[in-house]
């Protein structure tokens, strides 16, 4: 607040993550030729239950990871998906990995039942951000807001029906990212309909999407911010066509 912060922040609900860090679910990119500057970025539960209904088996045929192929976590969202279509060809119960998770079809209805509930609380978090960017930025009346797909599993017993929960990303979280002017960095969420949804969402803002693998992270309940970052200069020091 003495360097001049005072008005300009705003702490988010972060409880309800095993992390509690703010860009597992939400984030800002720049817009350098949008009168407000930035745009929101928010995770969506619900859209990735969506693009889950419209996907295809063979959208599960080789991940950009071989080790990402090769853990649990993709076994578990390969699960979700045999759920929500009502398939019994389940991978067998994990044994580290959200080991709450039983292998069961009930256990992934539960989870996918949940998301409805996390939904919740991101909306909720993401009206108060905005609202307090437009307190302190009058010209971002027309703030915009890419969704992107995400879905969270929660340990621990009817935990997304009470307010304490420990909850992890289930896939690579596209909103943990580095916005570079007009590019962005962020994690591969692997299957092509979560990333065309991200790349579609991107462009629309004037972005550049570059998706990097980002399993080791994302094995350790991290991201692409969570291992980099950026020297952000004035405007006066940018060259512009150098960027684009």
């Amino acid at each position: 607040m003495e360097r001049g912060y005072e008005d300009r922040f705003i702490e988010l609900d972060t409880s309800w993550l095993q992390t509690s860090h703010v860009d597992e679910f939400i984030s800002t990119i720049v817009l350098p030729d949008d009168p407000c500057g930035i745009a929101i970025i928010q995770a969506s539960p619900s859209l990735a239950i969506e693009r889950l209904n419209q996907a295809m088996p063979q959208d599960f045929i080789g991940a950009s990871s071989e080790i990402l192929e090769s853990t649990e976590a993709w076994n578990h969202l390969w699960n979700v998906y045999m759920a929500l279509h009502q398939q019994a060809d389940f991978y067998p119960k994990p044994t580290t990995m959200y080991s709450n998770l039983n292998g069961s079809a009930e256990a992934y209805l539960k989870l996918i039942r949940g998301q409805a509930s996390l939904q919740a609380i991101i909306n909720e978090q993401t009206q108060r951000l905005s609202a307090q960017i437009l307190k302190s930025r009058p010209q971002c009346k027309d703030l915009k807001i890419g969704k992107v797909p995400m879905l969270y599993f929660c340990d621990g017993d009817d935990v997304y029906r009470t307010k304490k929960r420990s909850c992890n990303g289930l896939i690579p979280n596209a909103t943990n990212f580095q916005s570079l002017r007009y590019h962005v960095v962020m994690a591969d969420p692997v299957m092509p309909r979560y990333r065309a949804s991200i790349r579609d969402t991107l462009i629309e803002l004037g972005q550049v999407p570059h998706f990097l693998d980002a399993t080791p992270y994302f094995l350790r309940n991290g991201g692409i911010h969570c291992g980099s970052n950026t020297l952000r200069l004035s405007n006066d020091f940018l060259r512009r066509d150098l960027l684009k």
